[in-house]
């Protein structure tokens, strides 16, 4: 019977080491049950300071740790220079300084310089089309017409018609006025109902003349600017002198006797240009009757 005592007590205490000693090892390592208690012979006599910290810890705080085991030295170490780099001095100096770049006075100036071209541009744009659509005054044309010629010449000087056309300084001599508020349809002669008022006031200029002046004569020239070929628009400058000589006759009582025309198309460029500009399609009004026979 003391045999068979003997025999189990060894079997109970050859399972039960492993087990106590399994115990303890995942205790140290944070990994077993809070509640359960090993406590290896050897600690209870001399325990270290890690394995009291051990046991004093609470579940949570062996979660961190476990945590902390998971990562490597080297992603902790990782982690830890890349926090530390967020707030070091020198990565804020960069800031400052990416910051300050982006508002930098040679940026500034920049801008500036930008807005004021882009200013400068809409006003020359605004300028012009006023330019381009304000007629002058009845006053201001027959200012001009009536103005002295640079150049007189005795009644037997005096030529045709056709002749002056074609002889520029005589043209230089008379007295003349442009006017580029008058908008032709496109490519067309015609001249839309909506600038009769401008073609009015232009009317109100020559009817005033010939009451002071009935021999005055008034030679309308048509021009284009480069866009197109010289024969389309000689022929297109020539059309419009004549549309507008028409209407100033038929609509507003101009004697015909004091109008003429003719076209130049591209051949007085008042801006030398290949391409198209406002100021090159006009009407010129000419004062020729001190110039031609009657």
């Amino acid at each position: 019977m003391i045999v068979r005592k003997s025999i189990a007590a060894l079997l109970i205490a050859a399972f039960a080491i492993p087990s106590v000693v399994n115990a303890a090892e995942r205790r140290r390592d944070g990994v077993g049950d809070p509640s359960e208690i090993v406590i290896d012979a050897r600690d209870k006599e001399n325990p270290t300071e890690k394995e009291r910290l051990k046991r004093t810890k609470r579940p949570e705080q062996r979660e961190t740790v476990r945590e902390e085991k998971e990562r490597t030295p080297e992603d902790r170490g990782r982690k830890t220079v890349r926090e530390g780099k967020k707030d070091v001095p020198e990565e804020r100096r960069r800031e400052t300084v990416r910051e300050d770049k982006e508002f930098a006075p040679e940026d500034r100036r920049r801008e500036i310089v930008r807005e004021d071209k882009e200013y400068t541009r809409k006003e020359r744009v605004r300028e012009e089309v006023k330019i381009r659509e304000q007629v002058p005054s009845a006053v201001e044309i027959q200012r001009r017409l009536e103005a002295p010629a640079t150049k007189r010449l005795r009644r037997e000087e005096r030529v045709t018609i056709r002749e002056f056309t074609r002889r520029p300084e005589l043209r230089r001599a008379a007295p003349s006025i442009d006017i580029q508020a008058i908008n032709f349809a496109f490519a067309s002669a015609e001249i839309p109902y909506s600038q009769f008022g401008k073609v009015e006031v232009i009317a109100d200029a020559i009817s005033s003349m010939l009451n002071r002046n009935p021999e005055a004569q008034v030679l309308i020239e048509g021009h284009t600017d480069a866009v197109g070929s010289f024969e389309s628009n000689y022929r297109l400058s020539e059309a419009r002198a004549a549309s507008l000589r028409r209407l100033l006759v038929r609509e507003f009582g101009i004697p015909s006797y004091a109008l003429e025309t003719v076209g130049y198309g591209e051949e007085y460029l008042l801006v030398n240009t290949p391409y198209e500009d406002w100021h090159n399609r006009r009407v010129t009004l000419r004062r020729i009757d001190e110039f031609v026979r009657q």
